[in-house]
């Protein structure tokens, strides 16, 4: 009798240490947070579909959407607007490439990652916009040609500082005079 308790006490202790040891392990995993996920996938240029949307987390543990964009058009895609949309607000973030390397080839495909904190709560994800590869844009009107504005000025800025980088050290290399 003496045996069964002690072996029952012993289990006792012993199933005791294991869940404090499994609850040490648990508290260092981060709390999940809800996604915003899509509640649909459109597109408003011909020929550029969503084909698959993933959860992934990044390298701070936020969490980001994989999707993979397909384009079955015969003209390459240097940037891409993906917002999503509700009658009275869009959000949304777009990505760009330069010329010589687009983001989504002709009768080609492309994964990219968006921040799924840029998203409105059950409102379809949708390729607002893109750029082509000679410059047009086409899309949502407003927000293709926001886009494109928007793309032109910072290429112009990135350019310039390119630019001033450039001088700055042919002026270092030829020293004090």
């Amino acid at each position: 009798m003496k045996k069964r308790i002690f072996a029952g006490i012993a289990m006792l202790g012993l199933v005791t240490v294991c869940l404090a040891l499994a609850y040490k392990r648990v508290e260092g995993i981060p709390p999940q947070q809800q996604v915003r996920m899509p509640s649909s996938f459109k597109t408003a240029i011909e020929g550029i579909d969503i084909v698959g949307v993933n959860v992934v987390y990044d390298d701070l543990n936020d969490p980001v959407l994989d999707v993979t964009i397909r384009n079955n058009t015969s003209r390459s895609v240097t940037a891409i607007l993906l917002q999503s949309v509700t009658p009275t607000h869009s959000s949304g973030e777009g990505l760009g490439s330069p010329r010589e390397n687009p983001m989504l080839p002709a009768f080609g495909s492309g994964t990219m990652k968006f921040k799924a904190s840029s998203l409105l709560e059950n409102a379809p994800l949708m390729v607002a916009a893109v750029i082509w590869d000679d410059g047009t844009a086409s899309g949502l009107p407003k927000s293709a040609e926001r886009f494109r504005k928007t793309l032109t000025e910072t290429a112009a800025q990135a350019e310039a500082a390119n630019q001033a980088a450039i001088k700055k050290a042919a002026q270092e290399k030829e020293g004090p005079q």
